[in-house]
């Protein structure tokens, strides 16, 4: 699953209040004292990223696509956007007269110290030292993906939209165009036209060694496309195709092959098997074969469910986990299966998962242990009361009236969420225990049915987490009840130190948390009112202590560390509440 941190930045572009953040770093010297800075930006970060083998290099991206450097860990900040202005100048052509400014950040997975900085129009920039020498890189359009390849430094897959320019005695048409790169763009080669998805084939030097060759790419397209490229959901007329000579021969793997996924054992394929009922078949090949073989998935599941869209849970412990859409485009909720061995035979794990409207799943492996999950789902004996109206409503609901939708049972599915938890790899699942006290040592006011649910990634709060540097230690907001409560005065920050065999409640309250020091460091700060403080404790949440990090109590919005989690350096932004104008 997505990492939560990275979704909190992504859904908080989205705001319209952006008055002032703040970044404030948090270390822990050897005589026992806190140092911390802060600095402001000019809005809401929707992007960090750290470079370097040693991560003293960290970029941060704004809203306002402006571009701050910082050479020791955060402490101090630089304003890139003149220099990234400057040296975009000279890549312009004649035909062109705007540079633009950094849209999306991308560190290379081969070399620490390479990062790309695409560009909102034709003007790139290139990195090999981590930001302190910038090239410019003009491709001439607007990048819409750029894809590293895993193991060849400088090769790069990349996709733009057609511009009328390109047309010149005939009219404009716009579909995207995939190209190719091997000097890590100073020059690109035209592959494929009206492309849907694509990619390398091979993950990692191990396809490569089991005789995959490294020039591999897949690609769906709709081989007669023509005039303008139209996105209108599942599609009769795409076909996933592959090549191993960039194109000048291709294959093609599945005809009507829409999207697809690759792992280092599988590659997995949803092929349309209705097009008016947006309906798809998933099929299944070895991902280390020359040529693919591929088969329908065998679900274990005596109802004759349809298939709408698939969502790849988690592969790390040699099953793969499938959140499969069954009942509409917009559905809630769907069910979960989990593979044998041969990643072909699926088997019915967990039904009713929760899901958001974009896809993201209550679902997550507990990292840094092995076989144990935690997820979401609507109470089974709700559903099977009232699955035959809430199917209906779910597929009509596109087309029902205001007042039908008030009254309906769907209205009602998000107060019958309970939080489940696994032990063995999804073979069996249980509530939750809750604790038999609250931080005051108050016995919880529950009488029957009492148990831990907590926050996934569709909730309003933010979410359970773990991290691979902290095994055991899980923390999450949520609430001691039969069901899962959205009300802020029934919600508490939770944590577990065993891996979730028990629980205990450290806060009350919704909070924002990270993890550093492989655990032995947690920040957290309140995520629902203003603040000037954050809490942070060396005892897996035992005590706590306070620092205050502002003058003006600011709107806490995320807390990050460097993607190992073993630092004691965190970053901490919010919003001002009473600074009108200031950016």
């Amino acid at each position: 699953m997505e990492n939560y941190k990275k979704i909190l930045l992504r859904s908080f572009a989205y705001m319209n209040c952006v008055i002032f953040c703040i970044f404030s770093l948090i270390s822990y010297s050897t005589e026992g004292n806190v140092d911390y800075k802060s600095f402001d930006l000019d809005s809401t970060p929707k992007d960090l990223v750290w470079c370097g083998s040693t991560r003293d290099t960290v970029f941060v991206l704004t809203e306002k696509n402006s571009l701050y450097r910082s050479d020791d860990k955060g402490f101090t900040f630089k304003n890139m956007n003149d220099i990234m202005t400057n040296t975009g100048k000279d890549q312009l052509e004649s035909n062109e007269n705007e540079i633009g400014k950094v849209s999306e950040i991308l560190l290379s997975p081969v070399d620490k110290n390479l990062v790309i900085f695409l560009g909102t129009h034709g003007i790139n920039w290139v990195s090999q030292d981590c930001g302190r020498r910038i090239d410019g890189m003009n491709h001439g359009r607007k990048i819409q993906e750029f894809i590293f390849h895993p193991t060849e430094r400088n090769w790069v897959l990349a996709s733009a939209y057609t511009i009328c320019d390109d047309f010149v005695d005939e009219p404009c048409k716009n579909f995207k165009e995939m190209f190719v790169t091997k000097d890590l763009g100073n020059s690109w080669n035209l592959l494929l036209s009206y492309v849907v998805q694509f990619n390398w084939g091979v993950t990692s030097s191990k396809h490569i060694s089991n005789g995959i060759p490294k020039e591999r790419i897949l690609a769906s397209y709709d081989p007669k496309g023509k005039g303008d490229q139209k996105h209108v959901g599942w599609n009769y007329k795409i076909d996933l195709i592959y090549s191993d000579d960039f194109f000048k021969s291709k294959r093609v793997a599945a005809h009507k092959g829409n999207k697809f996924l690759l792992t280092e054992n599988y590659l997995y394929v949803a092929q349309v098997a209705d097009q008016e009922f947006q309906e798809v078949l998933l099929l299944v090949s070895d991902s280390n074969l020359k040529i693919y073989n591929f088969e329908p998935i065998v679900l274990n599941h005596n109802n004759k469910f349809r298939e709408h869209s698939y969502t790849f849970l988690d592969s790390t412990e040699g099953v793969i986990f499938l959140h499969i859409n069954h009942f509409g485009e917009t559905s809630e909720f769907g069910h979960v299966y989990v593979s044998d061995l041969t990643g072909t035979k699926f088997s019915l794990a967990l039904p009713y998962n929760v899901r958001s409207a974009d896809n993201q799943c209550d679902f997550d492996r507990i990292n840094g242990l092995d076989g144990i999950y935690i997820s979401n789902s609507i109470d089974e004996d709700f559903m099977q009361e009232n699955f035959e109206e809430i199917e209906r409503e779910e597929l009509e609901k596109d087309t029902m009236s205001e007042k039908r939708k008030k009254n309906s049972e769907l209205r009602h599915i998000k107060n019958y969420i309970k939080t489940k938890i696994s032990f063995n790899k999804g073979g069996s699942w249980e509530e939750i225990k809750a604790p038999n006290r609250d931080v005051n040592g108050k016995l919880y006011d529950c009488e029957s049915d009492c148990f831990l649910n907590l926050n996934g990634v569709s909730g309003s709060y933010a979410p359970f987490y773990s991290v691979d540097s902290a095994s055991g230690l899980i923390i999450a907001n949520g609430n001691v009840g039969q069901y899962l409560s959205q009300d802020s005065d029934e919600i508490s920050t939770f944590l577990s130190r065993d891996g979730g065999y028990t629980w205990f409640e450290v806060r009350k309250g919704s909070h924002i948390y990270e993890i550093g020091d492989h655990g032995a460091l947690i920040v957290i700060a309140d995520d629902q009112h203003p603040t000037d403080m954050v809490q942070y404790s060396w005892d897996e949440g035992l005590t706590w202590q306070d620092l205050r990090i502002t003058n003006d109590k600011i709107m806490i919005k995320n807390i990050i560390i460097e993607p190992s989690s073993t630092s004691l350096h965190f970053v901490v932004y919010g919003e001002s509440t009473t600074v009108k104008g200031k950016k």
